[in-house]
């Protein structure tokens, strides 16, 4: 009987205007996706990116299983159907609705009626549940578990902690107990309240990890209508930050019923952020220590320069998951940087990058590396500041350095330049500063560090320059402006910027853009 309306419903909405979208129109569009969605295999297989050079011919794809998959897209489906189905009789109320008005609400009630009962409150009861369970179990049962989680003492906070779960659980189930969480919360210790609240976020975050690629691959065939079933050959970030295809004809929907545009719960994009909290109080935890050791020995400690660095990780984790977020709520068919180009006439595709990006990476990598240089004071302040320092170069600024060069090189390369360079050897310049620092003598280090850095920008400078002389680009960037390799001394993110912003301007005017395999090439937007 259910196949049947659905069928109905189909029917009806197929001899709608395509090329107006309208209530029956979006109908078929959400039948589209969930017959891909049944059609996919127990293991979808997404390029991770469209280029397969060197490690990447054996990691192009990665398994991305559907699981939830099918729940994720009706869920949606009967959110934004019974949206608009409320909007429909409040305009034949009203007395406003056109002549086949009366037929569309009829196609979205029949197909509401046809699709699969999903039990969205069962779920989130039980999720809910299984968390506080878990939770309570490794924080009360699993021995040493507090400790584990750098809380002092907390393991003698334990009948707070089991009130304070208990309490959560009574208010989950009946909300006039709020008032009791509420009480409970007050009288408990802040660092009791942080550490119970990061443990059930951590939990949760555990629990629901493994839907995520389920609801991106649910987003990725929202995008790609009117061609869902282009899943599995499309990469995987296309469609975490865009908002087009088959939300565009929602949004139009809604907009005609004169609705509000319905605001998709960002779900792969709260679920990372559940560990955040997590990794702010082993932050909080670590500056606590170093402040004690700080007070005994008078000097400052490692641990302060490691919570900053997990500070400046988790906002910037955060900072991203908002830009994603709100990518979204553009409704902007993209792309974004970073994005991949074709260079027209080859087979090459090289990289489009944020040169902001790019500056504050380098910036926090230099920054965490004086900082551990100051905090080890104590010890031995030089040998500390040399270890940082090649640590941040081998794990932040040579890769940088070694996929710009490497782009540069293939670009000179198929377009028959001379003298295309090689990328291993600008990223063994990179590495020379920091190794010969590590040899402990602190002359030879500066002077290599600097003779190293210098030639490498140089030549890669002058890849650009001829770069940009093939593209065609009559505003040629000066790429040795008297200032830069004075100031790259000093700041040396600006000069990484500076040069990945000339990089991208050669890819834009001799390439195009690449997205989902039969997307028109479009201009990258940061």
């Amino acid at each position: 009987m259910l196949e049947s309306r659905s069928d109905q419903a189909v029917a009806t909405s197929s001899r709608g205007d395509r090329d107006e979208p309208n209530a029956s129109t979006l109908v078929h569009a959400f039948e589209e996706v969930l017959q891909a969605a049944y059609e996919l295999p127990l293991i979808v297989t997404v390029p991770c990116t469209h280029r397969r050079r060197g490690l990447r011919r054996y990691l192009h794809s990665l398994p991305r299983p559907p699981l939830f998959l099918k729940f994720f897209v009706v869920d949606h489906a009967r959110t934004t159907l019974e949206r608009i189905r409320r909007r429909m009789l409040a305009v034949a109320a009203l007395g406003t609705a056109a002549d086949d008005d009366e037929a569309r609400r009829q196609c979205v009630t029949q197909y509401l009626e046809s699709l699969p009962i999903h039990g969205r409150v069962l779920y989130s009861t039980s999720l809910v549940a299984l968390t506080i369970v878990v939770t309570q179990f490794v924080l009360l049962s699993v021995p040493g578990a507090a400790e584990s989680f750098g809380a002092t003492g907390m393991a003698q906070e334990a009948d707070v902690i089991h009130r304070l779960l208990s309490t959560i659980t009574e208010a989950t189930s009946n909300l006039s107990s709020l008032g009791g969480l509420l009480v409970a919360v007050g009288d408990a210790p802040l660092r009791t309240v942080a550490f119970v609240f990061t443990s059930l976020t951590t939990v949760l975050y555990v629990e629901l990890r493994s839907f995520v690629p389920a609801f991106r691959l649910k987003r990725t065939m929202f995008n790609l209508y009117p061609q869902p079933q282009l899943v599995s050959s499309t990469p995987a970030r296309w469609g975490v930050q865009r908002a087009t295809g088959l939300y565009e004809v929602e949004g139009t929907v809604l907009a005609e019923l004169g609705a509000p545009p319905r605001r998709e719960v960002p779900f792969d994009l709260i679920v990372p952020a559940l560990l955040l909290p997590a990794l702010l109080f082993l932050a909080a935890m670590m500056i606590e220590a170093g402040r004690a050791s700080w007070w005994q020995e008078g000097e400052p400690h490692l641990s302060y320069t490691i919570a900053s660095a997990i500070i400046a990780g988790v906002l910037a984790r955060l900072g991203w998951l908002t830009r994603a977020y709100l990518r979204r709520t553009r409704r902007y068919a993209g792309p974004y940087l970073p994005s991949e180009v074709q260079i027209r006439g080859t087979d090459l595709i090289v990289a489009l990058r944020e040169p902001l990006t790019i500056f504050w990476a380098t910036a926090v990598a230099g920054a965490f590396s004086a900082g551990v240089g100051v905090a080890a004071a104590n010890n031995d302040p030089l040998r500390a500041f040399d270890v940082a320092r090649f640590l941040a170069l081998v794990f932040v600024v040579a890769p940088l350095w070694f996929r710009m060069n490497r782009d540069l090189s293939a670009y000179l390369s198929v377009r028959g330049a001379a003298r295309p360079g090689f990328p291993v050897l600008s990223l063994l310049a990179m590495a020379i500063g920091g190794l010969v620092q590590m040899s402990g003598v602190p002359v030879l280090a500066v002077i290599a560090a600097a003779a190293a850095v210098v030639v490498s920008v140089y030549n890669t400078c002058g890849r650009v320059q001829r770069a940009e002389v093939l593209a065609g680009n009559q505003n040629a960037t000066n790429m040795l402006p008297p200032a830069l390799l004075i100031v790259g001394f000093v700041v040396f993110p600006v000069v990484l910027a500076h040069i990945q912003r000339a990089i991208n301007m050669v890819w834009r005017s001799d390439g195009d853009v690449l997205g989902r395999p039969d997307e028109t090439p479009a201009t990258a937007t940061s």
